[in-house]
């Protein structure tokens, strides 16, 4: 068993996954990796692909069985980890982001919102209350189980059935349909809109990932290089997202203060101490 196999096996069998079909998305794969491999050189990463690919970067790649296959869904299914996080191609990790998979013990799935509230929200799926989020399903946290499976077996099934390209429309539905505990991600994990830094405070905290939908339109680079997030944004998005982590380093190195009902407690203990035993020495 190698070091990182050890490691995963102690963290409770964690890791990432990515999943592509076709080139270009299989290249962006590798690079997103990259950027990940580096901020977690101690969790493994899997890919699941139609392509043949033989990159260190990844612990295993996993050869995709649907023909035409639905490859995240097909992930989520087959993930080896009983923990998982799903990546799309088209994210770059900021800081580490091991922290989510926290959220697979206590959600069936967590995902972060949709930006928008599109169509289908007023004719098919009107049945489902309107403050039913859509969710983004460009990073999934999930714990392997039951509830999982069957969500995956029945995505599959909506899919390959109806004509409609994209996945999340489905996965509100079943979301809905099959009562799943469903974890909202922080939008910093996520971030779509790289705008919003404009109004984005410090107390806010930090960027985890971008997920940039323009490394759809380019050629998508060199499968060995890393993509460089700041080559992604303007240079003064750049130094506003240096300045949120850096703001967030100083604070994280900060003693932790004492809730002010924390201290009324604590000063409600010590005179019951005095009172029972007397000053204490």
């Amino acid at each position: 068993m190698t070091m990182r196999a050890r490691l995963a096996h102690q963290r409770g069998g964690r890791g990432f996954v990515y999943a592509t079909t076709g080139e270009k998305y299989t290249v962006l794969a590798r690079r997103s990796a990259r950027s990940l491999r580096a901020l977690h050189p101690d969790i493994p990463i899997d890919l699941f692909t139609d392509q043949p690919v033989t990159d260190p970067v990844f612990d295993r790649v996993h050869a995709l069985e649907r023909v035409p296959p639905l490859a995240k869904i097909e992930a989520l299914r087959r993930s080896r980890f009983r923990d998982s996080i799903y990546l799309d191609a088209d994210t770059v990790a900021i800081t580490r982001l091991d922290e989510l998979f926290e959220m697979a013990g206590r959600f069936d799935l967590s995902a972060s919102m949709g930006l928008s509230r599109p169509g289908h929200m007023q004719t098919w799926q009107r049945d489902i209350p309107r403050w039913f989020p859509v969710l983004n399903a460009g990073l999934l946290v999930y714990r392997q189980g039951r509830r999982t499976r069957r969500l995956s077996r029945l995505w599959q099934r909506a899919m390959e059935r109806h004509e409609i390209g994209k996945d999340q429309p489905h996965l509100r539905r079943l979301a809905w349909d099959l009562g799943l505990r469903i974890g909202i991600v922080p939008l910093e994990y996520n971030l779509i809109q790289v705008s919003h830094l404009s109004i984005w405070e410090t107390l806010m905290g930090a960027p985890r990932m971008l997920h940039v939908r323009a490394l759809h339109d380019g050629p998508p680079g060199n499968p060995d290089e890393p993509i460089d997030w700041r080559a992604l944004v303007t240079p003064a998005q750049a130094a506003r997202i240096d300045a949120l982590l850096e703001g967030e380093a100083r604070r994280n190195a900060c003693p932790q203060p004492t809730h002010p009902m924390r201290r009324h407690r604590l000063g409600l203990g010590l005179i019951r101490a005095w009172k029972r035993y007397g000053p204490l020495t």
